[in-house]
């Protein structure tokens, strides 16, 4: 895919799910949590950076006609390849 995206996103501190999204089954609870939305911006790069992301399991990338997220949620989860990403810089 070469195309551009943007996301919108809220972030829920301390919840980890089963499917990395909302909606998987809450796996695990943690009381941690950033001191500071700055600590959290920190961490972001100054400048636009260019990484490998391999998708997780329940991705909408297709594999042999049919949905990663769907063959994971059958529990046959497919090896999806890394793609070449760029992180935005952070303001």
């Amino acid at each position: 895919m070469s195309s551009c995206k943007r996301y919108r996103f809220r972030i829920c501190w301390g919840v980890a799910r089963a499917t990395d999204d909302r909606e998987g089954a809450i796996i695990g609870r943690s009381a941690s949590r950033p001191a500071a939305a700055s600590k959290s911006k920190r961490s972001c790069p100054a400048s636009p950076a260019l990484f490998l992301q391999a998708p997780r399991c329940y991705s909408a990338i297709k594999v042999d006609g049919r949905r990663a997220y769907a063959l994971a949620r059958a529990l046959h989860a497919a090896a999806l390849p890394a793609a070449r990403c760029k992180s935005p810089r952070c303001g």
